[in-house]
């Protein structure tokens, strides 16, 4: 459409298949790809070598309970489990409505485990007071939430992610976080049409691949105080820079004056 001057997306992963989906080559002329930006929350991390890791888990902002099992929730119990056994100065907070139809089983493992779950609403000042006091931000979701996870960086928290869909476009496995595998191919993934596939069904039980490999993740980081600075300040540095607002602003700004330009180019401004 001539009336279309530019679509913009924070994922490479969308911008990479339009063209493909829409079997139309010059869509790419129209496309900007402008990774999502945010505020840094805090400007260093302060290790604690001895004392007990908190772990901290969050459902979508609407706090819809079925979004605990779409986040990984089931897989984040299981993880924890196995690694409050070997931990047990560990620490979990759940931030999310726990669903009415959760297995008996997992919520015995949260009265057991030292898991806090919180379920009320909280304000913004409060939530950012929640990812401070973390020191590892847990998502092994079906897919990219982006906003979730710019938050855990701008707090300066050691994260670990799934695999799923357009994760590895923010996060580098080692670099400034831990990416577990399991979900793309089964839960997320962009088909050769250009189409993005999803298949939550996984998601409502918990996958022993993604369970291991979150268990594992989260044992390294507790072990391992400088391997959890050294992911955290990385991610926070990445925020002053590859995902800053002012970087966001920046690009935007290219988008809207090209389509400015064209308008103007056309006689249509």
């Amino acid at each position: 459409s001539e009336s279309c001057r530019g679509i913009i997306t924070h994922v490479k992963s969308t911008a990479d298949s339009i063209a493909t989906l829409f079997d139309d080559p010059t869509l790419g002329n129209k496309i900007f790809h402008i990774p999502l930006g945010t505020r840094q929350r805090v400007t260093c991390k302060t290790p604690k070598p001895n004392g007990p890791v908190t772990i901290l888990f969050t459902n979508s902002w609407h706090q819809g309970s079925t979004s605990f099992y779409l986040r990984g929730g089931l897989d984040v119990l299981e993880a924890y489990a196995v690694v409050f056994s070997k931990y047990p100065g560990s620490r979990l907070v759940l931030r999310t409505k726990l669903p009415p139809d959760l297995d008996q089983r997992y919520r015995c493992l949260i009265d057991r485990c030292n898991v806090q779950v919180i379920d009320q609403f909280l304000s913004e000042p409060e939530m950012e007071a929640l990812f401070t006091s973390a020191d590892a931000y847990v998502l092994p979701a079906a897919r990219l939430h982006v906003v979730s996870v710019l938050q855990a960086m701008a707090s300066g928290l050691a994260i670990i992610v799934s695999d799923g869909w357009g994760m590895a476009e923010y996060i580098t496995h080692g670099r400034n976080g831990l990416i577990v595998p399991g979900r793309y191919g089964r839960s997320s993934w962009m088909d050769s049409n250009g189409m993005l596939r999803e298949n939550y069904q996984p998601l409502f039980r918990a996958d022993p691949a993604v369970t291991n490999g979150l268990a594992d993740a989260l044992s390294s980081l507790i072990k391992d105080v400088q391997m959890r600075t050294t992911l955290g300040q990385t991610a926070l540095n990445d925020i002053g820079t590859r995902f800053s607002l002012e970087r966001w602003n920046h690009d935007l700004a290219i988008a809207f004056d090209s389509a400015l330009r064209d308008l103007r180019l056309t006689g249509n401004d």
